[in-house]
């Protein structure tokens, strides 16, 4: 069976998401800090992280950096 260990989502306010994830929703995380390179969440079964859009862009690909388009959008929560 196919099981997903992994959600990361590239966001263009890592301050903001980081508040609204861990302060807002309760998500928990050993993260204290409120702007940081990236954030892992305690979540059962599969790991939620966040991460700075444009880091992720160009770890994906340096020539082809993603894009929004009107049926996917990189950043989850426009924040």
């Amino acid at each position: 069976m196919n099981k997903i260990t992994c959600i990361c989502l590239g966001l263009r306010s890592m301050e903001k998401s980081v508040k609204f994830y861990r302060d807002e929703l309760g998500f928990q995380t050993d993260e204290k800090g409120n702007n940081p390179d990236a954030v892992f969440f305690n979540t059962p079964e599969t790991k939620f992280e966040l991460f700075p859009l444009e880091l992720l862009a160009k770890d994906i690909s340096k020539e082809n950096t993603p894009k929004n388009s009107k049926w996917f959008c990189w950043d989850y929560i426009s924040i």
